[in-house]
């Protein structure tokens, strides 16, 4: 799962949580909120609309301040919305706000060749464990490391070299053994 991805559904989640609650399903806002994940894809554009509604309010969601976040957003009903949900769902909500805003500011602070790496090693790291867990077996951690390693090498080009010493053969056991080593 991509960053992007992980950003909608928490989103999404949020969106559906506060909708399942009694008479929460009425308010024009959280329509057009649900409306909105369900028409547009993961990606920088959504990203972008997360944050404008998310960014003014960022320390109120880390200190839990619906009251804060309500008056922020007067016309969206916030208070009510709230006032409806059951506490394991506005735990649920706090935590997901607290994920989702930990991801944006860390997608803005991490170039994105860079948050691709992570994002492949990432995915590398869960289909190796997850292949380790299917079968009963442990995760093959070597090929796990294998796979880690390679990301963690710079994107160069080959070295050159000649074609003489392209086509030149190994003299010796050693010198065999330096070229499989370089």
């Amino acid at each position: 799962m991509t960053t992007h991805n992980a950003i909608k559904e928490s989103m999404k989640e949020i969106a559906t949580r506060v909708a399942g609650c009694s008479n929460n399903d009425k308010n024009e806002h959280l329509k057009g909120v649900i409306h909105f994940i369900e028409v547009t894809q993961a990606g920088p554009e959504f990203n972008k609309k997360v944050i404008e509604y998310l960014q003014p309010v960022s320390s109120s969601v880390a200190a839990k301040d619906i009251v804060a976040i309500s008056n922020h957003y007067p016309n969206y009903g916030i208070t009510e919305l709230y006032d409806n949900m059951t506490e394991s769902d506005i735990n649920v909500m706090w935590q997901q706000l607290s994920m989702t805003n930990m991801l944006l500011t860390t997608m803005n602070m991490i170039p994105d060749e860079m948050l691709s790496k992570i994002e492949t090693m990432t995915n590398t790291m869960m289909n190796v464990l997850q292949s380790g867990m299917g079968s009963g077996a442990a995760p093959d951690l070597g090929s796990l490391a294998q796979g880690l390693t390679s990301m963690m090498v710079p994107d160069q080009p080959p070295p050159r070299t000649s074609r003489r010493e392209q086509n030149r053969k190994p003299s010796t056991k050693k010198d065999e053994f330096r070229n499989k080593l370089c």
